[in-house]
C-alpha cells in the first residue's frame, strides 16, 4: 500500500482522535495500533494501543491477531502463539488465525506444522461458512 505522507498524517490525526474521544472504545485503539504498525512501523507504541483494545475486550478476534503479529515481529513466537490461539477461540471461522499459527510456528522453525495450519487456513477460507465446516467437523474429518 502506498500513502502519501499527508494523507499518512491525516489518517494518523483520525486514529489518535478516536482513541482520543471515547477511550472505551476497543475498536479506536486497534485501528491506532494498525496505523502505528503498518504505516508508523512503531511497534512498541502499537503494542502499548492493542494491549488497551484487548483490556478493554479480551475477545476481539481482530486485536488478538495483530498482537499475535506484533509478538512474532519481536520475536516472541510463544506469546504469539497463544494470541493466535485465543483469535481462532474467537473467531473460529476466521482463516487469519490459523495464518497467524502458521507464521509464528514457521518462526519458531516448525516449518512442517506451520504449512498445515496454512493449509486448514485455506479450507476454512474455501468452505464459504459455517455449514460447510460445521458438517466436516461433524462426520470426523
Amino acid at each position: 500500500l502506498y500513502f502519501s505522507e499527508r494523507g499518512s498524517a491525516e489518517r494518523a490525526r483520525g486514529c489518535r482522535a478516536g482513541a482520543r474521544t471515547d477511550r472505551n472504545l476497543a475498536d479506536a485503539h486497534l485501528a491506532l495500533a494498525r496505523f502505528l504498525y503498518t504505516i508508523d512501523w512503531n511497534v512498541d507504541t502499537a503494542k502499548l494501543e492493542v494491549n488497551q483494545a484487548l483490556e478493554l475486550n479480551p475477545r476481539n478476534a481482530h486485536a488478538l491477531r495483530l498482537a499475535s503479529e506484533l509478538a512474532s515481529t519481536r520475536g516472541q513466537t510463544d506469546r504469539a502463539l497463544d494470541f493466535a490461539s485465543k483469535a481462532i477461540v474467537n473467531d473460529p471461522l476466521g482463516s487469519r488465525g490459523f495464518t497467524r499459527i502458521a507464521a509464528a510456528e514457521i518462526g519458531k522453525g516448525n516449518l512442517v506444522w506451520g504449512s498445515s495450519r496454512t493449509s486448514q487456513s485455506a479450507r476454512v477460507k474455501l468452505d464459504g461458512g459455517s455449514g460447510a465446516l460445521f458438517s466436516r467437523v461433524g462426520a470426523g474429518s
